[in-house]
């Protein structure tokens, strides 16, 4: 597993938010744009990793159980890419969250968050993931 090179970005945080339900991709993107944030949206997979290689977010909040590629396939299609190697990934899911840890360790990821959460998980563990890069 590739595991990106520490970088800071410049100007304004970039987050792509790759969920495939409209409300739930509505509300993160409403907390991370509270919080600062400059959003982007992806619906599937393929979609996701388009938009990724055009803006290179600086983090990606990514769901795990899409239609088309699943998240963890979005996560390794991101790290092959130049543009989005370095990328950090923070997968979002409902799936148990031991269950989703353990996974975690084995894939190229940075972080993980536990469907439901709310607006302080999601803003922290983004910060926590962007300081891991700092």
């Amino acid at each position: 597993m590739k595991v990106p090179a520490p970088r800071r970005p410049e100007g304004p945080i970039r987050v792509l938010v790759v969920e495939d339900d409209a409300v739930v991709a509505g509300f993160i993107e409403a907390i991370l744009e509270m919080a600062g944030y400059q959003v982007f949206r992806a619906a599937d997979g393929e979609e996701a990793v388009r938009i990724a290689h055009d803006v290179s977010p600086d983090v990606v909040t990514l769901d795990v159980m899409m239609p088309g590629i699943d998240g963890w396939e979005v996560a390794h299609q991101l790290r092959l890419d130049e543009v989005t190697a370095s990328t950090r990934i923070v997968m979002i899911s409902a799936t148990p969250p031991n269950e989703l840890t353990e996974r975690a360790r084995r894939e190229p990821v940075q972080a993980v968050l536990s469907k439901p959460f709310d607006f302080a998980a999601l803003v922290e563990v983004v910060e926590q993931t962007l300081a891991f890069a700092a």
